[in-house]
């Protein structure tokens, strides 16, 4: 029977309590975690949050006050920890963290979401340090990355493994979900388009350097043409909307089913 330390053991816990490990590997977390009381407790808690975000998925029960008392505990103490942390760390444990939400939301799911989380701190340089991370084209940029990844490197995954032998590859490619999400992350949370029935906001979430970009949006069968300009220092200051030449008033973009062809400039001063 395997050994395994407590860093091993951690790792392992996510698949270890949706049964999917191969069967030397459960022998060896069961046996482990029978004589190691931090780990132990570590799973107990583990299992409390994923059990709680498989109770809140839609059409099931309400989270119990044990569960929601679990989960807000949990993360009030990993806020308050990781103000100490180091970014390595921190991005360490995210990971790790990921095998928590796996049961609720699904693997790379997960991690779309975790992205859309920093971006709505307004943590942009993070946001897209870990889009890089998961972006399919990332894992096969080079040829011994394409040997490792083994799979499609245009579409989403919904797994990439990190326990050897098969550490860096990617699983269950074409999965739809993820990719939906992955979607609604570049379309809302770093472009920062907001429909609002018929209006547009803009609440863009982009690296510094970026100074512009454009889009074409299609409303019902009227084309938009947008150009979105930092004047300012920020993606996040105030905003001068211009359509088809006029000024508009507040930060809003109007929307209209027309079928004329509408240019638009969003400055952010």
């Amino acid at each position: 029977m395997n050994v395994l330390t407590c860093t091993a053991a951690r790792r392992r816990m996510g698949a270890f309590h949706d049964e999917e490990l191969p069967v030397s590997d459960q022998i060896a977390v069961r046996a482990h975690l029978e004589w190691c009381d931090p780990c132990a407790a570590a799973y107990e808690d583990m299992r409390l949050v994923r059990d709680g975000l498989r109770a809140a998925a839609p059409g099931r029960q309400a989270l119990t006050v044990e569960e929601a008392t679990t989960i807000r505990t949990s993360v009030v103490n990993r806020v308050r920890a990781e103000h100490t942390w180091s970014l390595a760390v921190r991005m360490r444990d995210m990971f790790d963290d990921m095998h928590f939400v796996y049961a609720g939301l699904g693997a790379t799911v997960a991690m779309m979401v975790s992205v859309m989380a920093f971006a709505a701190m307004g943590d942009a340089r993070r946001a897209w340090e870990l889009f890089d991370l998961i972006n399919p084209v990332r894992h096969a940029d080079s040829p011994a990355g394409a040997a490792r990844y083994k799979v499609e490197p245009y579409v989403i995954a919904a797994d990439v493994y990190s326990v050897p032998p098969h550490t860096g590859r990617g699983g269950w490619t074409w999965y739809t979900g993820s990719a939906g999400w992955a979607y609604r992350m570049i379309i809302e949370t770093f472009l920062g388009l907001k429909l609002e029935v018929d209006k547009l906001r803009f609440a863009p979430c982009l690296p510094p350097d970026w100074k512009s970009f454009k889009l074409h949006y299609r409303y019902r069968e009227t084309h938009y043409r947008i150009t979105l300009l930092r004047t300012g220092d920020r993606w996040d200051g105030p905003q001068k909307i211009v359509l088809d030449g006029s000024e508009q008033p507040g930060a809003i973009l109007p929307l209209q089913g027309d079928r004329r062809e509408h240019h638009a400039e969003v400055q952010f001063l």
